[in-house]
């Protein structure tokens, strides 16, 4: 005999900081409608300085471990996620 299961979709709002590929302007941030809906806060830049590079061939983006050296800017933005929970 199965058990019945009961699932129900929990929305819930998150802050994020975008930066590399998903920033305004870059290829990939039309990603961000994957997320839901989210709404532009503001930009900035993160407190503790490390250069941030960006991989021509795969456009992938990712920090060195150069402390002191460079700054990562970027958005931050609301996104909604739909979360399931089942019992």
């Amino acid at each position: 005999m199965q058990e019945e299961v009961r699932c129900s979709a929990h929305d819930f709002p998150h802050v994020i900081f975008l930066y590399g590929t998903l920033k305004r302007g870059q290829p990939n941030h039309h990603l961000l409608q994957e997320f839901g809906n989210h709404r532009f806060l503001g930009t900035g830049c993160t407190q503790l300085k490390y250069p941030l590079t960006i991989d021509t061939d795969a456009n992938l983006p990712f920090m060195l471990d150069a402390p002191g050296q460079g700054q990562v800017c970027g958005i931050s933005v609301t996104v909604s996620l739909i979360v399931f929970s089942c019992s």
